[in-house]
């Protein structure tokens, strides 16, 4: 579907060219903005590859760990069907350590095995469970403390303030975390009522 509507637009493109007379200039334009794609493609890679390097020195060095410590109370009290010694507690809070920096490409193997560790105890392998659903959440709705992979962006497309946004991405992620929490909990009480 996507590539008739991309089909679509570069047929009307075309034809208002021709209809204009001004196909030359579209012609240009298309090669113009081809390079700037290239190029910007190129500076996001460097950037994501210092990014992901900086993930893998703060996952090495212990920083993920020492900052997943404090959240371990809150997994515990959000996930109280789990034992305490469940192996997806340390990789959640893992997760959401690497969230809270920004370092998504650290995030995300954590993510994977923390759902590997949940799924492990399922009789039923088709369904998710409800620690899965919540964890999938708590996870798309993480609190950005610190938005590198944003910043990163505007500073490869050239912001000349590339954290600018750093403060209201906190906030806008602290108001998606609290909501989930918050709605996982009446939805939580009002599954159980209705058994």
């Amino acid at each position: 579907m996507l590539n008739a509507v991309w089909a679509l637009l570069m047929l009307v493109a075309l034809g208002v060219g021709g209809a204009r007379g001004t196909i030359d200039s579209l012609g240009s334009g298309l090669f113009t903005q081809a390079m700037q794609a290239a190029k910007l493609a190129i500076d996001l890679a460097a950037v994501t590859a210092f990014w992901f390097g900086l993930s893998r020195i703060a996952e090495k060095s212990g920083l993920l760990a020492a900052l997943a410590r404090p959240i371990m109370p809150l997994l515990r009290r959000l996930f109280r069907s789990l034992p305490d010694d469940h192996p997806a507690f340390a990789l959640m809070a893992m997760n959401l350590a690497a969230n809270a920096l920004g370092l998504g490409s650290a995030a995300t193997p954590f993510g994977l095995k923390a759902m590997q560790e949940l799924a492990s105890a399922l009789p039923d392998r088709e369904a998710a469970s409800d620690e899965m659903i919540l964890f999938l959440v708590l996870n798309s709705a993480a609190l950005n403390l610190l938005p590198a992979g944003t910043i990163a962006m505007r500073a490869a497309a050239g912001s000349l303030d590339p954290a600018g946004t750093a403060l209201a991405s906190t906030i806008v992620t602290g108001v998606a975390f609290s909501s989930a929490l918050v709605l996982h909990g009446v939805f939580r009480r009002l599954a159980g009522s209705a058994t």
